[in-house]
């Protein structure tokens, strides 16, 4: 296994906010992902999906993922959707996967505070979480070593177990 942790789950289930104290915690350098994505390719995810479609941004992820994957002793933040494709699960299988759940009403609270991401449907914002969750859950269950649920516990407290329970140190 590499010395690498991999923070999967829903968009505001606290993938960043996590992962930034797990790396304080242990010592280790963070990466989000997306902000990666959009220093990289110099556009706004939104302006990613809007202007070249999820395929594209897709695409982009799989390349900034495995251009990083080469990295040791980092904790990750991932996007939402990395776990759709297959050899996204693989590269993030060489690391230890912590999948942060959150409630659906939760996560709808966070994401009110956050236009950072586009809508990916039509829907309302309930029946397109509780849709790509759905579709999601199964994925996100193949790849995890741990699920947390981020709800009600402090930042520090979910980045301490964290640390706590990695099957490496240092």
């Amino acid at each position: 296994m590499k010395k690498q942790i991999f923070l999967i789950g829903y968009r505001a289930t606290g993938k960043t906010t996590v992962g930034k104290e797990i790396s304080k915690i242990i010592g280790w350098n963070f990466v989000d992902i997306d902000s990666e994505i959009e220093r990289i390719t110099s556009k706004k995810i939104s302006d990613i999906f809007k202007n070249d479609g999820e395929d594209k941004f897709r695409e982009i992820e799989s390349e900034v993922l495995k251009t990083l994957s080469t990295l040791d002793n980092t904790v990750f933040s991932t996007g939402g959707g990395i776990i759709l494709l297959e050899k996204n699960r693989e590269i993030i299988k060489e690391g230890f996967v912590v999948l942060l759940e959150a409630s659906i009403q939760t996560i709808m609270k966070r994401m009110m505070n956050d236009n950072s991401r586009p809508p990916l449907t039509n829907l309302t914002l309930e029946e397109e979480i509780q849709k790509t969750l759905s579709q999601r859950q199964p994925i996100y269950n193949q790849v995890y070593h741990v699920k947390i649920v981020n709800e009600n516990i402090s930042v520090q407290t979910i980045a301490n177990l964290i640390a706590n329970i990695i099957p490496f140190k240092g």
